[in-house]
């Protein structure tokens, strides 16, 4: 059997296949022997075809977990899945989280003799997200409503900040407004201005505390800021390659660079921060 759990909204994917994991335990396999996390993207391939034919000692059933298998594999070594996966149908379950929905043409090449069992997550918006981050607020023991839905109006469709948000809340409900510095203030949303070419990004001049993530957040942003121009967005998480896809990234290559010659400048003890915001 083939289980997969889709994106984009990785959070609740992850959500789903763990839940899975163990519904598994508690009607197999207490002791979880008989459960295994490989490894992901196409090297899970060969491991997969090896373990498909193989009984459990321990358990009527097997149950693997990977990631990316069917979206990173070969169209051969999609047919290599297929083959060991048309065997024991209920005997060999394996569980695959896809950042992106998978496309008809991969769908198709699984064939039809085994079994598949799909879970899509696109990402929510509005009254669905909302709602979802009432469920979460629910488990953490959140009553103040109103509070979650200024949480999920400033993490809109994004799943993992509204529920690290809510964790932040739940552990401490005096603190900040979390949609406030926490949220709209990030070392993030200075690092999207910065790649745009918004000049307001200066104001995290004003933020000691996140002045010393500056090149190590804007670095790896301006970086995939170009690749998302470029089109060559492969391997970047979808979130970000989706929310940088909405933003103009004409300055893009020029502020990688400005980022990489103050990178050096700070590695090499040519400057110090003033020096490197200067070439900011």
């Amino acid at each position: 059997m083939l289980i997969i759990c889709s994106g984009p909204d990785t959070f609740r994917a992850l959500e789903k296949a763990r839940e899975l994991e163990v519904a598994f335990k508690q009607k197999y396999d207490a002791s979880g022997i008989s459960v295994e996390h490989i490894s992901t993207g196409k090297e899970a391939v060969t491991e997969i075809a090896a373990r498909a034919g193989a009984i459990s000692l321990f358990a009527p059933r097997r149950f693997v977990r990977t990631s990316q298998v069917l979206s990173e594999s070969s169209k051969a070594q999609r047919t290599t899945l297929r083959r060991a996966l048309s065997g024991d149908q209920e005997g060999f379950i394996l569980l695959t989280l896809e950042d992106e929905p998978l496309t008809a043409t991969v769908l198709s090449e699984l064939g039809k003799e085994m079994k598949i069992v799909r879970y899509d997550f696109p990402l929510l918006q509005g009254k669905a997200f909302y709602e979802w981050a009432l469920e979460q607020a629910q488990r953490l023991n959140i009553q103040d409503s109103s509070r979650v839905k200024r949480i999920a109006e400033a993490t809109e469709g994004d799943s993992w900040r509204c529920f690290f948000a809510l964790m932040k809340y739940a552990a401490y409900p005096e603190g900040e407004e979390i949609v406030g510095a926490e949220v709209e203030q990030s070392i993030f949303s200075f690092a999207e201005l910065y790649v745009k070419g918004d000049a307001r990004w200066a104001a995290i001049m004003e933020e000691p505390d996140l002045m010393k993530q500056v090149l190590t957040t804007f670095l790896p942003q301006a970086r995939a800021g170009v690749r998302v121009r470029d089109g060559a967005a492969d391997g970047l998480h979808p979130f970000v390659a989706r929310k940088l896809r909405g933003q103009l990234l004409e300055q893009a290559d020029e502020a990688l660079a400005r980022v990489i010659e103050g990178f050096f400048v700070q590695r090499t003890g040519y400057g110090d921060e003033k020096d490197v915001l200067g070439i900011l």
